[in-house]
C-alpha cells in the first residue's frame, strides 16, 4: 500500500478513535501517516477502531502490518498484532491476538481461517480474528495439540482481560458445536417436558420462541455495539415484573410483526422459573455468530432424534439437501420454490449458495477493475479515488436493505415455500432469518394450493421433499380463506406478476368448496383420492415455468410399482429425465420412515419442445390407428352381424354376451394402437439418462455422520472402493453421455458392479428406479432366446370344495431353494381360502417370495397337490423346454438377484410381478442340447447317489465291528 506525506500522530477525541480521511487519504494511527485510501484500506482502519473503542486496546498495545517471522520477508504480515499491555509490546513478548482483515466481498472460508492460524502459530499469539465488514469470525489457537487444532469461540478477550477473565471467556463465550448444540437443545426440551408436561411438539414450539429471542437480542447487541448480554440469567433477575422473559420476547415479536410470524397476542408459555432455566442453558453461547451449517445439521439432529416420525419427517438430511442442490447448480436470477418446505432446508442452502456466488461475482468484478486499474498511468490519488467509485457502486448493488438490489431480490422474489403446518412454516422463517434471510416468501398454507406469490408457470426451480404416504381425500376441499388475500397484497401480485398471476387465482377461486383434488389431472382412485406423493408430481411440475428445473425426493414405489405407471407416462409427457438417484434405505431411518427413497431430477419442456412432444405423438397415434384400422374394423363389423343375428332370434343371452365382445374388442383395438404409439414415440425420442445407486449419502441409520459418495464435504473422502462422487460423475455425464457407462454393463454376479450409469429413454418403459437397471450376463445367440412366458401356459385349476374331500388333497409348500414340500396339515384343521390343482411336472410360483427364488416343480410321482390363491401354477411347454432346466436356470445365483433387484411395493410388501418375471428372456436351445448340459450334472449326480449308498454299506460294517459281532481278521 503506498504511503503519502507523514504527518505527527492526532490525539484520541472524547468519543474514541475515530477514522481520518483528506484528501482521498485515510490516516493509519498505529504506522503515524497517512497512506491512500482504498476500500481494503478502509476495513483495516474501520476495525482498528473496533479494536480500541469497543474492545479498549491502546494504540502502544497493536502493531499494523507486522512481519510475524521476524524475517522481514513480508510473506507473511498480519493486518494487526496486538499484545496484552504496552510493556509486553515493547518486551518483545509473545502477541495475545493476530487480526486478518479481507475484502468486503469475500465469503470468509477455512482457507482463510488457516492464514491467520498459521500467522498466529508463527507469532505464539493465543487468538486470531477474520474479519471484514459483513462478517468476524473468532479463533483459538492451540498450540499445545498436534496436529494443529483450531477452536472457533464467540468472541476474544477485551483489554486488561487477566487469565482468570481469559479462561471463563473460552469455556463461556462460544459458538456451538454440530452434536454439543444437539445435545444442548435435547435437554432444553427435556427441561420442558418434565417441568411443563407438555407434549413433544408443544415443547419444541418453546424452545422455538426463545432461540428466536436469542437471535434478535444478539442482532441487536451488535448493531448498537452493546457488551453487556441481555439474554442472561442476570439480566432477567434485574429486570422488574413477573416474567421478563416474556418481555423480551414482546420485543422480539414487534420487531417481526410485518412478517406475522407470530400471533398478536401469542407468549411464552413456560413459567418463569423454566424460562430461566432454558436461558441459563443457552445464555453463554453465541448463536448468531455459529456458522449456518453448524446450526443447521445440529438443528436436524435434535429434531431427527427428538421427534423421529412426528417432526423429524418435516428435516431432509443436510447431505441430501446439499447434494440435490448442486445437482441443479442455482445461480443469481433463479426463481425457487419448495411447495413443501418442512423447516427451509432448500430455500436456506439456495439462498447461502446464490448468495456466495453474488459477492464472489461482486469481487470478481471490483478485483477486474483494479487490474485494470493498475495498468493505467494515473497518480496512485486517483487510481484510489477511482476504486473507492467503483467499490461504492458494487456496494450499493449488494445493499440488502435497498430494493432492487442483487441481496434484496434474492431475498424477496427469489425464495419461496409454504408448508401446511403452522409450526414447521414458523421454524422454517424463523430458520431462514437466522441465515441471513430470504423468509418473506415462507407461509403457512397448503402446498397444492396458490398463495402470494407461489402459483403456476412461475418458477425456474423446485427443489422439494414432499410428504409420504397420507391421502388427498374428496373431503379435503378449497375454502374461502384459502386464497382470501389482504386487498393491498392482491393489487401488488397483480402489478408485479400479471396475467400469470390473475389466471392461477382465478383457476383457485372457482373450486372453492370442491375437492382440492378436482384441481389435478391425476387423480384415478376412488372418488378422487390420490397419494400426496403424487399430487405433489403434479403440482411442481405445474409450478415450473416452461424449460424449469425439479428436484424431488420419491418413495421408490412411484418410480417401479406397475400400478403407478400412468404417474410416470404423466411426467414423460411434460418432462425430460435428467437423472435418478436412489438411496439406501437407512437414509431417512433417523426421521422416523423406513421408506426406501430416489431423488428424481426433470426439467419440463420448454414450449417448442412440448409443441414438438404433442405434434410427434398425433402423428404416431394417427399412423398406429391407420395400420390396425382394417384388422379393427373387420372384426368390429364380424361382431356386428352377430349381434344383428342374434337380435333376429331374440337370443337376450347372446345379444348381450356379443355386445361385450365388441366392447372389449374396440377398448383393446384403442389401448394396443396407445401402447403400439407409445412404443414408438420412445424410440424416437430417445435421449440419455444418468442413474446412480447411492450406498453412502453421509448420514446412517441413526442420523449420524456416514461416509459419502454423492458429494465429498469440506475435510471428507470418498468411500473405500468409489473413484469419484455421484455428482462430478453426473457432471461428467453432462458433457458426453457416454463417458459413463450404459447400463447394459451392469452385469448380475459381475463385480465391480457400476453405481453410476447411462440408460435412454426408450429403456424406462417399465421402470425408473436405479438398482433394477441390470441384465444377466448370457452369451447365446440372440435365437436361442425366449421369455419365460413363453414356454409357460397358465393353468387355475379351481378345486371344488363340494364334491372334494379336503383329507384327500396334498397342500404345496416351497422353499427359498427351490426344494417342494408337502404342507403337513393337523387332523381337524382345514382351508378356507380357494384351493388350485398343481399338476406333477408343473411350475409353482410362491408370489410373495418369487424375489427369493421360491419357484418349485410338482414331482411326477405326487397326487392331489392343491395351493392356495398365493401360489401361481404353470404348465411348462414340454416341446420347448425340459422342467429341470427351466428351474436350475430360476435357481441359479445371478437370476436371483436379477429377481431381488427388481421387487416392487410398499416396503415390507415387496415381490416381483408375475408379469416381469414372465417378460424376463432366458436361454432356450433345442431339447436336444438341454438334455446334453443336464446329463453333466446327471451323471455327477448319479456318481453321488452310488458312492452315497457304498458310504451307507461301509458304516453298516463299521458299526458291526464296533459291537464285536464281526472284526477284521476273524
Amino acid at each position: 500500500m503506498l504511503i503519502q506525506k507523514k504527518k505527527s500522530s492526532l490525539p484520541q477525541n472524547a468519543s474514541g478513535l475515530a477514522v481520518r480521511r483528506e484528501k482521498g487519504n485515510i490516516w493509519s494511527h498505529l504506522r503515524n501517516m497517512w497512506l491512500v485510501e482504498t476500500p481494503e484500506e478502509t476495513v483495516r482502519q474501520e476495525y482498528l477502531c473496533v479494536l480500541v473503542n469497543e474492545y479498549g486496546y491502546g494504540i502502544d498495545q497493536m502493531e499494523e502490518e507486522r512481519d510475524v517471522t521476524g524475517r522481514g520477508s513480508g510473506n507473511a504480515r498480519a493486518d494487526f498484532i496486538i499484545w496484552r499491555s504496552a510493556k509486553d509490546k515493547a518486551d518483545g513478548r509473545t502477541p495475545l491476538i493476530i487480526v486478518e482483515c479481507k475484502s468486503d466481498n469475500v465469503t470468509i472460508r477455512p482457507d482463510d481461517y488457516g492464514q491467520g492460524d498459521n500467522y498466529a502459530r508463527l507469532a505464539g499469539a493465543s487468538f486470531f480474528v477474520t474479519h471484514n465488514s459483513r462478517e468476524t469470525k473468532y479463533w483459538r489457537v492451540v498450540h499445545d495439540r498436534m496436529p494443529k487444532t483450531l477452536e472457533e469461540i464467540g468472541n476474544v478477550p477485551h483489554a486488561g482481560a487477566g487469565d482468570k477473565e481469559i479462561e471463563e471467556l473460552i469455556a463461556t463465550l462460544k459458538t456451538f458445536k454440530e452434536d454439543e448444540f444437539a445435545r444442548l437443545l435435547h435437554d432444553c426440551h427435556n427441561v420442558i417436558r418434565n417441568r411443563e408436561k407438555l407434549d413433544p411438539a408443544a415443547a419444541f414450539d418453546e424452545i422455538a420462541k426463545i432461540l428466536f429471542v436469542k437471535v434478535y437480542v444478539e442482532r441487536e447487541l451488535r448493531t448498537k455495539r452493546q457488551r453487556k448480554n441481555l439474554f442472561s440469567v442476570e439480566y432477567l433477575d434485574d429486570q422488574l415484573g413477573s416474567h421478563p422473559l416474556n418481555d423480551l420476547f414482546k420485543k422480539t415479536r414487534e420487531a417481526y410483526e410485518e412478517d406475522r410470524i407470530f400471533e398478536d397476542d401469542e407468549e411464552i408459555r413456560l413459567r418463569p422459573a423454566t424460562g430461566r432455566e432454558i436461558v441459563r442453558l443457552l445464555e453463554r453461547y453465541n448463536l448468531s455468530d455459529t456458522s449456518e451449517d453448524i446450526k443447521g445439521i445440529a438443528f436436524e439432529r435434535f429434531l431427527g432424534r427428538t421427534f423421529r416420525g412426528e417432526i423429524g419427517q418435516f428435516f431432509t438430511p443436510r447431505t441430501i439437501v446439499e447434494f440435490m442442490i448442486r445437482m441443479m447448480e442455482p445461480k443469481e436470477g433463479d426463481v425457487l420454490c419448495d411447495p413443501a418446505s418442512g423447516s427451509g432446508g432448500f430455500l436456506i442452502r439456495f439462498f447461502e449458495i446464490v448468495r456466495e456466488q453474488i459477492m464472489a461475482s461482486a469481487d470478481a468484478e471490483y478485483q477486474a477493475f483494479k487490474t485494470a486499474l493498475g495498468k493505467t498511468k494515473l497518480s496512485e490519488l486517483r487510481k484510489a479515488a477511482a476504486l473507492r467509485e467503483k467499490f461504492a457502486e458494487i456496494q450499493e448493488t449488494l445493499d440488502p436493505r435497498r430494493r432492487d438490489s442483487r441481496l434484496w431480490n434474492l431475498a424477496n422474489r427469489c425464495v419461496f415455500g409454504t408448508d401446511a403446518n403452522d409450526r414447521m412454516a414458523r421454524t422454517s422463517k424463523m430458520n431462514m432469518i437466522m441465515h441471513g434471510d430470504g423468509h418473506c416468501g415462507v407461509h403457512h398454507h397448503d402446498g397444492f394450493l396458490n398463495v402470494n406469490g407461489i402459483f403456476e408457470g412461475r418458477f425456474d426451480m423446485i427443489l422439494t421433499n414432499p410428504p409420504f404416504g397420507a391421502n388427498v381425500e374428496p373431503s379435503d376441499v378449497v375454502h374461502e380463506p384459502d386464497i382470501a388475500a389482504r386487498p393491498d397484497d392482491e393489487k401488488r401480485y397483480r402489478e408485479e406478476y400479471g396475467a400469470l398471476y390473475s389466471e392461477a387465482i382465478s383457476r383457485v377461486r372457482a373450486a372453492v368448496n370442491k375437492p382440492i383434488a378436482s384441481l389435478f389431472e391425476l387423480p384415478k382412485g376412488k372418488a378422487g383420492q390420490i397419494k400426496t406423493e403424487i399430487l405433489f408430481i403434479e403440482r411442481c411440475l405445474a409450478l415450473l415455468k416452461p424449460g424449469g428445473r425439479l428436484g424431488i425426493v420419491l418413495p421408490e414405489g412411484i418410480l417401479n410399482n406397475p400400478s403407478l405407471r400412468y404417474v410416470r407416462e404423466f411426467c414423460e409427457g411434460r418432462a425430460f429425465i435428467k437423472a435418478v438417484v436412489s438411496l439406501p434405505e437407512e437414509t431417512f431411518l433417523s426421521s422416523g420412515t423406513t421408506v426406501k427413497t430416489s431423488l428424481v431430477f426433470l426439467q419440463k419442456f420448454t414450449v417448442k419442445e412440448k409443441a414438438r412432444f404433442e405434434a410427434a405423438r398425433s402423428e404416431i397415434l394417427e399412423s398406429s390407428a391407420a395400420r390396425n384400422a382394417a384388422g379393427i374394423a373387420r372384426e368390429t363389423k364380424r361382431l356386428q352381424a352377430a349381434i344383428e343375428e342374434a337380435e333376429v332370434v331374440r337370443d337376450d343371452a347372446e345379444v348381450k354376451r356379443l355386445q361385450k365382445a365388441l366392447a372389449d374388442h374396440q377398448r383393446k383395438a384403442q389401448e394396443s394402437i396407445a401402447a403400439e404409439a407409445k412404443a414408438t414415440l420412445r424410440d424416437r425420442m430417445k435421449y440419455p439418462i444418468f442413474l446412480y445407486e447411492a450406498r453412502h449419502v453421509g448420514i446412517n441409520a441413526v442420523g449420524e455422520k456416514d461416509q459419502n459418495e454423492l458429494w465429498i464435504p469440506d475435510g471428507g473422502s470418498l468411500p473405500t472402493g468409489v473413484g469419484e462422487t455421484c455428482l462430478e460423475k453426473y457432471r461428467r455425464f453432462k458433457v458426453d453421455p457416454q463417458s459413463v457407462p450404459p447400463f447394459a454393463e451392469r452385469i448380475v454376479g459381475v463385480h465391480p458392479f457400476a453405481r453410476g450409469f447411462h440408460a435412454f429413454f426408450c429403456d424406462m418403459a417399465q421402470r425408473w428406479d436405479a438398482e433394477s437397471f441390470c441384465v444377466l450376463n448370457w452369451k447365446w445367440n440372440h435365437a436361442e432366446m425366449d421369455t419365460i412366458g413363453s414356454v409357460l401356459i397358465a393353468r387355475k385349476e379351481k378345486v371344488d370344495r363340494t364334491k372334494v374331500d379336503f383329507a384327500k388333497l396334498q397342500p404345496l409348500t416351497i422353499h427359498f431353494d427351490g426344494s417342494v414340500d408337502k404342507r403337513i396339515v393337523p387332523e381337524g384343521r382345514n382351508y378356507s381360502m380357494d384351493l388350485y390343482y398343481a399338476r406333477p411336472g408343473d411350475l409353482v410360483v410362491a408370489k410373495i417370495d418369487l424375489k427369493n427364488g421360491a419357484v418349485g416343480i410338482v414331482p411326477s410321482d405326487w397326487e392331489n397337490v392343491v395351493v392356495t390363491g398365493h401360489f401361481a401354477v404353470y404348465k411348462i411347454e414340454s416341446t420347448r423346454i425340459r422342467a429341470s432346466w427351466l428351474h436350475r436356470i430360476i435357481q441359479q445365483p445371478d437370476f436371483k438377484q436379477y429377481l431381488w433387484r427388481n421387487k416392487v411395493g410398499a416396503e415390507g410388501r415387496k415381490e416381483v410381478k408375475l408379469e416381469f418375471f414372465e417378460s424376463i428372456k432366458i436361454p432356450v436351445p433345442s431339447l436336444d442340447i438341454q438334455d446334453s448340459i443336464l446329463s453333466t450334472k446327471e451323471s455327477v449326480v448319479s456318481e453321488i447317489k452310488r458312492l452315497q449308498e457304498s458310504l451307507r454299506e461301509k458304516e453298516i460294517e463299521v458299526d458291526a465291528m464296533i459291537h464285536g459281532a464281526k472284526l477284521p481278521g476273524r
